[in-house]
């Protein structure tokens, strides 16, 4: 029931957006509006005001406009601001502000999200490092890329990246558009080139643990699964790689562990084993990696607008897509999703 009150409620939104551009470009070409209707069947509200009716009905599956002289039957007595009294164009103008307003919506809605940022139970999608010497290298790969689209196919995480290449129906090379400083760069990676692309990538994993061994360390010292690890002795840690490196130097000695832990944060003192191995010694604290992540991908102003726009246009033109696959036959109208798929 609530999926479908939630598809009720965005579909009417998104219909409601479609005939306000209506409504605006046809105020603006001086078309008169005599109604505008959130909604259908019986007047629930109804206001008059600058000549329009403004009317909230119940049965709320989107609405409509209605406008002066728009039946096509009726074309003997127009009046200057009737529909067919104004010229084609700004007929054509009106036709076409209806699905212009959904798309900008969708352009707003992608730099907003961008900005705020989207939870994901995923890998973040920025490479830390590039191996010098390996294909990455030679492909162009550099430290810090984020990868945004594979053969023009949006990546929003790094399981998108990877499938989007080792998972690839079609023949020849590939293209990978990466951020780099605000800006985008597209890359050809060779068909040859996919076994091994993966091997010179370094992807940076997050330092929160998850696993504590029973007798260890990091069990004494009250360190618990989903804790992350911030900084030692004042150290920032980014990365898992950065925290391990810190700990393997520090065998036997006191270090000082920044941990952040639902929304709190503090210090915890604790003292890595010393291990030998192949006759050196190194520190040990008895915790693991997480197997499960999530990221939250936030964007600043101009790579929100550039990544938020990005992903509305590649929308638009995955939409154009199926339809010319629907109407070729390459695809099924049950694979074809619409407003009503969404109830």
């Amino acid at each position: 029931m609530t999926t479908i009150i939630f598809g009720l409620l965005v579909f009417s939104v998104l219909v409601i957006i479609h005939e306000w551009g209506h409504f605006a470009v046809a105020r603006w070409v001086g078309v008169r509006v005599e109604r505008f209707s959130v909604g259908f069947g019986p007047v629930v509200f109804s206001k008059t005001w600058r000549g329009v009716q403004y009317v909230i009905s119940a049965l709320p599956l989107g609405g409509y406009v209605k406008m002066s002289g728009d039946d096509p039957r009726d074309r003997d007595a127009l009046q200057p601001d009737d529909f067919f009294a104004v010229s084609w164009w700004r007929r054509v103008l009106i036709a076409l502000a209806g699905p212009g307003a959904n798309f900008l919506l969708a352009i707003v809605l992608g730099i907003v999200l961008a900005w705020v940022g989207i939870t994901s139970p995923d890998a973040p999608n920025e490479i830390g490092s590039v191996d010098a010497g390996s294909v990455a290298a030679e492909v162009g790969f550099q430290d810090g890329d984020v990868v945004i689209a594979v053969d023009d196919q949006p990546v929003t995480a790094r399981s998108g990246f990877v499938l989007g290449i080792v998972e690839r129906e079609n023949p020849g090379d590939a293209s990978v558009t990466v951020l780099r400083d605000q800006s985008e760069v597209t890359l050809t990676v060779p068909e040859s080139a996919f076994t091994d692309l993966f091997t010179g990538l370094r992807f940076p994993f997050p330092p929160i643990i998850g696993d504590v061994a029973i007798g260890t360390p990091a069990y004494s010292a009250g360190l618990k699964v989903g804790d992350r690890v911030t900084s030692i002795n004042d150290n920032a840690i980014e990365s898992w790689t950065d925290m391990t490196e810190l700990i393997r130097s520090n065998p036997d000695q006191e270090i000082q562990l920044g941990i952040s832990r639902e929304d709190k944060n503090f210090i915890v003192p604790v003292v890595p084993m010393g291990v030998e191995n192949n006759g050196e010694v190194t520190g040990r604290l008895g915790i693991g990696a997480t197997s499960e992540q999530t990221f939250t991908r936030r964007f600043g102003f101009g790579e929100g607008v550039v990544v938020g726009t990005r992903a509305a246009l590649m929308a638009v033109g995955m939409t154009f897509q199926s339809i010319g696959s629907l109407v070729t036959g390459g695809a099924s109208l049950s694979q074809v999703s619409g407003p009503v798929a969404i109830i």
